[in-house]
């Protein structure tokens, strides 16, 4: 399925499944898994649905296994892509990558069930660390939507309990708001550098990362001495957390659409010119 796919030839990827399971081979999750990787490369929904109806078929439960749901969410998310910039598709078009937006966005949140967006909120002064070692391309930044919904929820909570605590002192602020969330911490992205990518030394999440945060106003900086590390200011976070809150913004793959930053399709490689 790899040597298929890496050689661009996705039809050939996907009749290694079949040919594998007419060989009597059980078709497991990595084998699942390496196809939608490729059906993610061509940003082809239709051939994601079809692996996906061969993993019910063989048994695999793509519903549970995070390898499979990231999978999953990063192919139904290039389909999206790819099938939305189409020029010309019409309606037809529209509904197609609407389809694909739903189920890679419902792939998505199924995946980011199974990791939580962090462990817990920090003490006041500390700072947040994201760590997306193992996410793809659009996991990467569906991820980090779960987790400026979490920070804005708990941002909202904060404010109002604060509000409550002046109200009780007679218009006296808080003694001690920042430990009700009213300070949002610096967030450290974790992203690596690449070493672990199917194209080593291409740094994917990390450009991922950097494109959406930026999409989303944010400004961001590499780590010192460490450029596999983004840190984003707590003061920029908290300011968009304010801005997205008073336009009643909600944190979700669909309402951020716009923010989501798409993968280029490589094309097929050219047969050699003869001679």
């Amino acid at each position: 399925v790899d040597a298929r796919g890496a050689a661009r030839d996705l039809p050939g990827a996907l009749a290694a499944l079949d040919e594998a399971a007419a060989a009597g081979v059980t078709l497991d999750a990595r084998c699942i898994a390496a196809a939608l990787h490729w059906c993610a490369a061509a940003g082809d929904g239709g051939a994601a649905a079809a692996v996906l109806e061969r993993a019910e078929r063989a048994g695999v439960d793509a519903a549970s296994d995070a390898v499979l749901l990231k999978s999953a969410a990063e192919a139904w998310l290039q389909a999206w892509w790819v099938t939305s910039k189409q020029q010309g598709g019409g309606k037809g078009a529209e509904a197609e990558a609407a389809t694909f937006l739903a189920r890679g966005a419902a792939a998505a949140l199924r995946y980011a069930s199974l990791r939580p967006p962090f462990h817990h909120i920090p003490p006041p002064g500390a700072d947040l660390a994201v760590d997306l070692h193992s996410a793809g391309h659009w996991t990467a930044q569906t991820h980090l939507v779960g987790v400026l919904a979490r920070l804005g929820n708990a941002r909202a909570l904060a404010l109002r309990k604060a509000r409550r605590a002046k109200g009780a002192r007679g218009g006296r602020a808080a003694a001690a708001p920042a430990t009700l969330f009213t300070s949002v911490p610096d967030i450290i992205v974790i992203t690596g550098r690449g070493n672990r990518s199917r194209t080593r030394g291409q740094p994917v999440v990390r450009h991922a990362v950097l494109a959406f945060l930026q999409a989303l106003g944010l400004p961001v900086r590499l780590g010192a001495g460490n450029d596999g590390v983004v840190v984003v200011r707590g003061a920029d976070v908290e300011r968009l957390l304010d801005e997205a809150r008073a336009r009643g913004v909600a944190w979700a793959p669909a309402a951020l659409a716009h923010a989501l930053v798409g993968r280029a399709v490589e094309p097929p490689p050219q047969p050699p010119a003869a001679r």
